[in-house]
């Protein structure tokens, strides 16, 4: 039993996984290129209310990142965030043991 912070969860994947699925499926990091690519969900109600933020996510021209909708659901890509932490350093500061 933890304190009910964020990150006090247990993970269903193995610390080896190419994928991870956190924070029930709102967040995805993908290691396929060894480095951590986040891929965070947000479901914005309606498609129409997801086409019009991804308008506004193409101004946006210091992002690495893609995003894309599926139906209501934004997903963005963020491959910044993480890209200095290894794995292990990721899994302590998500998983619970």
């Amino acid at each position: 039993m933890g304190n009910g912070g964020e990150t006090d969860f247990t993970c269903n994947f193995k610390k080896s996984d190419d994928t991870w699925v956190l924070e029930d499926g709102e967040v995805t990091i993908k290691w396929d290129t060894g480095k951590a690519v986040a891929i965070v969900k947000s479901d914005m109600g309606d498609a129409e209310s997801c086409q019009m933020i991804l308008g506004v996510l193409a101004l946006d021209t210091e992002s690495e990142g893609s995003s894309s909708c599926d139906g209501s659901i934004l997903l963005m890509e963020d491959p910044d965030s993480y890209k200095d932490l290894s794995r292990e350093a990721m899994y302590d500061m998500y998983c619970v043991d």
